[in-house]
């Protein structure tokens, strides 16, 4: 059977769109725009293929083969016409060649001597910026394709996820973070470290954080 994408109204718990066709292998990913109208989707094949669709139409406006490293993260990033995957010592960027066309142009992320080249398990925007979070506990901040500074964010364990904050409140805007050892920070839009909660206190067999909204 072939991979299908289900889009549900989770109100009503019904589901609105059925997409497939295109992905071959399973899925690994999926992703919403930031108005809501496109949806992006990783493939599990060898080349982690991705297409990006208009859902409610059901309509493929752009498929592409990425990388053959592992893929831990796509998203996309501030506006609909660029998104980004990271994963296996890579992170990808892909942004929208013109308003007229459904055609994204892929660039590979420069890590140069602001950051070694390492494991990025996720990704996000905030303002203008990218940010990436990496396997050795570093938030990496992007502008363009080119990584201009890095930090150490956690010190034990590694960043997991990472999530814009978006609302009207300019108390709650930033970034909120989480790791394999069961801390989540929140980070100001400028970056700056606000408030870190340790929920692995709270017991369980798993600490490691897998999503924050």
């Amino acid at each position: 059977s072939q991979p299908i994408i289900h889009v549900w109204m989770a109100r009503k718990m019904e589901n609105i769109v059925s997409l497939f066709g295109f992905h071959k292998q399973g899925i690994s990913k999926l992703a919403f725009s930031p108005s809501g109208k496109l949806l992006l989707s990783v493939g599990l094949d060898s080349m982690n293929s991705l297409a990006i669709y208009n859902w409610r139409n059901r309509e493929t406006l752009f498929t592409t083969l990425s990388t053959s490293r592992s893929v831990y993260d796509a998203a996309f990033l501030g506006c609909d016409d660029t998104f980004g995957i990271c994963g296996d010592q890579h992170v990808h960027f892909f942004r929208r060649i013109s308003n007229k066309c459904n055609i994204f142009l892929m660039q590979r992320g420069l890590f140069g001597k602001k950051s070694p080249l390492q494991t990025m398990t996720c990704i996000a925007a905030v303002n203008d910026l990218v940010v990436t979070g990496g396997f050795t506990g570093h938030l990496c901040i992007w502008e363009g394709r080119t990584c201009i500074k890095t930090f150490k964010a956690h010190h034990s364990g590694y960043v997991t996820v990472i999530q814009s904050l978006c609302s009207n409140s300019e108390q709650i805007k930033g970034l909120c973070s989480g790791t394999s050892d069961g801390k989540i920070q929140l980070w100001t839009d400028s970056l700056e470290l606000r408030d870190t909660f340790n929920i692995a206190s709270f017991g369980g067999l798993d600490r490691t954080v897998t999503s924050v909204f």
